[in-house]
């Protein structure tokens, strides 16, 4: 019997100072890819004279082939050096779980994955003229279901349910400009229960030789 095992932990610590740093780019340096902002699809950016970013970040991965799991997290935080205020990009703190078994020859495969998103509070998202300039969001809590079927290793059927619980949330940096044009940015909702299906048709040496 063979598995595969694999683990990553990052600790970090950032201390940057520049003349004019881009809050985004500094945000996104450990949390997640720079986002767009809310307001007219553009990329929204902050003189700033540094910033400081500290956090931790896991993953680990076990498969013994007819089942396997998977556990990842991350924990962010940053601040501007010379105001205090915290930076508006850094993702929430995160959990998620995976596990999942192969039936028929593994040409069955079945998964859940649990993932657990902490609150982005109000304390933790900079101010601008009198408003954060993202909204607050709640904790939340996903549960993902997926199956997919290998008819052979070139074609594959997939299907998955997305939040299973029909959780309603609203992702941190998903907004929209308040309809007034002076309030702040309202949390735009995110979907509830999805289906999803998927058929993945690899085309090989073999098909192409056999076509010529």
């Amino acid at each position: 019997m063979t598995f595969l095992y694999h683990a990553t932990c990052a600790l970090h610590r950032h201390k940057i100072r520049r003349r004019e740093a881009s809050q985004q780019a500094l945000s996104a340096s450990r949390a997640r890819p720079p986002q767009p902002s809310p307001f007219f699809g553009c990329q929204q950016y902050q003189n700033i004279q540094g910033a400081e970013l500290e956090g931790a970040e896991f993953e680990t991965t076990y498969d013994a082939g007819l089942w396997f799991a998977g556990l990842a997290g991350s924990h962010v935080r940053g601040h501007d050096i010379t105001t205090g205020a915290p930076l508006a990009k850094v993702s929430p703190d995160q959990l998620t779980t995976t596990v999942g078994a192969r039936f028929l020859d593994r040409k069955l495969t079945v998964a859940v994955r649990w993932q657990a998103v902490a609150a982005k509070p109000l304390s933790e998202i900079p101010i601008s003229n009198g408003r954060p300039v993202f909204p607050p969001i709640s904790a939340y809590n996903l549960v993902n279901l997926y199956a997919g079927y290998a008819f052979n290793p070139d074609v594959i059927a997939g299907f998955s349910i997305e939040n299973l619980l029909n959780q309603e949330y609203a992702r941190y940096l998903s907004a929209i400009p308040n309809p007034t044009g002076s309030g702040s940015p309202i949390a735009l909702p995110s979907p509830g229960i999805t289906f999803k299906g998927s058929l993945t048709v690899r085309f090989g040496d073999d098909f192409y030789g056999k076509g010529g």
